[in-house]
């Protein structure tokens, strides 16, 4: 692939020949690319047109959930992360219960805050049956892979996860979460690696991580990780929402800030750090990304994926935007600043593909199919012996 340089600010940036940008169809690249798929926030917009907000912030704002008083903790604090101000106020009025400091400020702006939350979930998100037909097409697109790495916040893939497991009557799709009955909740095993092996009747494996976090992840009180679940997916999301309503939980994702303030926010949280240290940097030979705006509040992300050299990466392009070539040169230029992706080699296709993401073929149904589905990762393993 032939680039031109050019200096931009003092510093050098090479750039791709208009002439030479090649958009292959996924087709062409399929039986290259198989190890690892990593979605960015274009993947849910394609699918539900109500994503398409910068943040869940400004999703807030725009519908006139988030009062002065919220809105002041947010200045305060210089970000607008939700997850990030509910964790602190909710571990200041428990300090404060313990220290006897009678006040009920600090729950009523973690109940304001809660609220606005859960407005803007119900408002943005769309309900299970309302997207049925795109989770078959997109289970089917990432069995794919043996890695999925999503990075938004929805319920999108992991709905996608659970209809491809009821469609094809295994437990193809694993998040490292499992049920134990010690703990009564479903926990993440750091150690993930025997699950890329297929179980039962299943003929592959994938697995899917979150490094931003997900709506399907919640810490308790005392800071313990687990997955929410529902017996049908389509009261998922509604058994999330009350979850947080009844102050069971906090949310476990990321939903704003710069690319220092998203890392801070992965250091507090243990699976997080495990997917940023050791999910990220293992990517495979081949690394799909789809969606992904290479932005630099993503910056960190990039850094993790610089860790390891895939031998090729493949990018979606929208061509029907007409900024699809200065997009295709932002790319470039971003992977070119790593130490280790520049030698990559790097394809890019039409996001609107045949066989990709919502136009793949969908799996065929099963006779007589109930929607109620079992929580992907319900599944109860015995304690490993301590060597």
């Amino acid at each position: 692939m032939q680039v031109i340089a050019s200096n931009l600010g003092g510093a050098s940036i090479r750039r791709l020949k208009a002439d030479t940008i090649k958009i292959l169809q996924w087709k062409d690249l399929a039986d290259s690319y198989s190890d690892s798929l990593l979605l960015g926030n274009g993947a849910s917009i394609a699918i539900s047109p109500s994503f398409n907000y910068a943040s869940l912030y400004d999703a807030a704002s725009s519908h006139g959930f988030i009062d002065q008083q919220t809105k002041g903790l947010f200045d305060s604090f210089s970000i607008k992360d939700f997850e990030y101000v509910l964790r602190r106020l909710a571990d200041t009025n428990h300090v404060n219960q313990i220290l006897q400091i009678s006040e009920d400020i600090t729950a009523s702006a973690y109940d304001s805050l809660k609220n606005a939350l859960v407005q803007t979930v119900q408002t943005v998100h769309p309900e299970y049956g309302d997207v049925l037909p795109e989770l078959e097409a997109i289970s089917k697109f990432m069995t794919h892979f043996r890695t999925v790495v999503n990075l938004n916040y929805d319920l999108l893939v992991y709905w996608a996860m659970l209809r491809g497991n009821e469609l094809l009557k295994a437990t193809w799709f694993k998040d490292g979460f499992f049920y134990e009955q010690e703990d009564k909740a479903l926990t993440f095993h750091s150690d993930y690696g025997f699950m890329y092996e297929p179980i039962s009747s299943a003929k592959g494996a994938t697995l899917v991580f979150y490094p931003h976090g997900n709506l399907v992840l919640a810490k308790g009180w005392v800071g313990k990780e687990e997955k929410i679940s529902k017996d049908r997916s389509d009261c998922l999301l509604s058994e999330i929402l009350s979850q947080w309503n009844m102050n069971h939980y906090t949310p476990l994702f990321i939903s704003e800030g710069n690319t220092e303030q998203k890392h801070l926010a992965i250091g507090r949280s243990d699976y997080l750090n495990v997917v940023y240290n050791k999910v990220l940097p293992d990517v495979g030979d081949s690394l799909v990304i789809y969606g992904w705006a290479f932005g630099d509040q993503d910056a960190h992300i990039l850094k993790a994926l610089d860790r390891h050299q895939p031998a090729r990466i493949a990018v979606s392009v929208h061509m029907h935007n007409d900024e699809w070539r200065d997009y295709c040169h932002h790319v470039k230029a971003a992977i070119d600043s790593c130490y280790r992706l520049k030698h990559c080699h790097l394809d890019f296709f039409d996001s609107e593909s045949e066989e990709v993401w919502m136009k793949c073929t969908r799996f065929k149904h099963p006779p007589e199919e109930n929607l109620s589905v079992r929580p992907a990762s319900a599944i109860v393993i015995p304690k490993m012996a301590q060597s």
